[in-house]
């Protein structure tokens, strides 16, 4: 009876053993394919390990301008760079958006906000996913020679041009003529993009025509309607924070006509920029004697509308920064001139050139 019973124990024995083993080759090709997940025992690991696409080569990036990667902070889908004050935000962005696109990302919008100098880049990657990127300076003023880039003539149209315009990374000032068909959607999402905007009001030029709108200023018009036509533009533009000159050869050389729009401005406490179409403008001295905040084009980047002009007038803008501290030059919605743009600005701002918007303590 006894002998029975241990043959029993021991085919149970047996029996058990089996089924562990037939239990663990089950369990194993369960795993493999696919029917069975693991992922529940490192839950925890996978919760705090960020997803964000391409951080080891944005790493890179980094570290070939200096920066540690301790300066990216990475959540899942986004990511904070502090950039330091010896780098315009605007390198980084360049450099960084060239990565996403020669990986076959999509960037889906870049800007940056003028009021803090933040960089901010969204893009998406093998998925429909948002990513995002946000540059943020140190929030010391940066050193180096300043540049101020105008872009005039905003309202005509909103092509191609004009939107990559809308949403450039880098900081220039947008000047607005009021009126125009797509002046007034241009100039609220500007203000949307917290973007630097000017009135580029129209005046009577030597030659030629200008747009009479019921905003030009002519030199036969009385002082008061002058400035019934500068208040006009500035309710076209009210989120404007200064004003410069379309065309006007003839108006800004004359005091009689100049001097109450100067005073209008002055009295709405905006910047005023002479944009000098005319070596005789007497604008600017008119407005620093009022004691505004005016300033004084030094170039028209693309008198040539052609790519090699235009980065030959960047390279002479940037000397005369170097010289005076701050140059100022306008441009045009033109696509030569945002080409040159887009890579002569990160190029002179990792030579220590600073790009600012035009507005008060700029030096």
């Amino acid at each position: 009876m006894a002998r029975r019973t241990k043959k029993k124990e021991k085919h149970t024995f047996i029996y058990l053993i089996f089924t562990m083993i037939l239990s663990g080759v089950l369990f194993v090709v369960a795993v493999r394919t696919g029917l069975i997940s693991l992922s529940w025992l490192d839950k925890k690991t996978t919760q705090i390990t960020p997803a964000f696409p391409l951080s080891t080569e944005i790493s890179k990036i980094l570290l070939r301008n200096q920066i540690p990667a301790a300066a990216m902070n990475i959540n899942i889908d986004r990511m904070q760079i502090a950039v330091p004050q010896k780098i315009h935000p605007a390198v980084l962005y360049h450099a960084i958006s060239g990565l996403i696109l020669k990986k076959d990302g999509r960037i889906i919008s870049g800007q940056q906000t003028d009021s803090t100098g933040t960089a901010q880049l969204q893009f998406n990657y093998k998925s429909n996913q948002t990513f995002l990127i946000n540059f943020v300076p140190d929030r010391q003023a940066p050193t180096g020679p300043k540049i101020a880039i105008v872009i005039d003539d905003f309202g005509y149209n909103r092509g191609k041009t004009v939107q990559q315009l809308i949403g450039f990374p880098y900081s220039i000032t947008y000047s607005v003529i009021p009126g125009l068909p797509k002046s007034e959607a241009i100039a609220k999402e500007l203000f949307q993009l917290d973007k630097t905007i000017f009135i580029h009001l129209p005046m009577e030029p030597m030659q030629g025509r200008v747009e009479s709108e019921g905003y030009t200023l002519f030199t036969n018009l009385e002082a008061e309607e002058i400035r019934i036509r500068v208040q006009k533009a500035i309710a076209a533009v009210p989120h404007a924070k200064g004003l410069n000159n379309h065309m006007g050869s003839k108006a800004t050389a004359d005091s009689a006509t100049i001097t109450p729009a100067l005073e209008e401005i002055k009295k709405a406490n905006l910047i005023f920029l002479d944009s000098r179409t005319s070596p005789q403008s007497v604008a600017y001295k008119l407005a620093g004697k009022m004691q505004m905040t005016a300033y004084l084009n030094n170039a028209f980047i693309d008198a040539v509308d052609e790519k090699e002009a235009i980065t030959q007038k960047m390279q002479r803008l940037a000397k005369q920064a170097k010289k005076d501290g701050l140059a100022i030059g306008i441009g045009h919605p033109r696509a030569k001139t945002l080409a040159v743009l887009s890579e002569m600005m990160p190029k002179l701002a990792e030579q220590g050139f600073v790009f600012v918007v035009l507005g008060r303590n700029i030096m």
